[in-house]
């Protein structure tokens, strides 16, 4: 069985935030980031879901993603 690619949870996490199921929109940015390192988008995503959760330390942390 195939896992899931990285813009899939990126779909699933966007549907999740939009739910206002931030928890569980995090842990699907967070599993596309494992998926694609170097997608900016999936970075973002979770920032804005950190950021959303008033977790702010961790929205700035969120925004370090590999430029290489």
């Amino acid at each position: 069985m195939e896992s899931p690619s990285a813009e899939s949870f990126k779909e699933l996490g966007n549907a999740l935030f939009n739910g206002k199921d931030l928890l569980n929109a995090l842990e699907a940015y967070s599993k596309g980031i494992i998926q694609d390192p170097r997608n900016y988008i999936l970075f973002s995503n979770r920032s804005r879901c950190n950021a959303a959760l008033e977790d702010f330390e961790a929205a700035l942390a969120g925004e370090t993603f590999p430029l290489a």
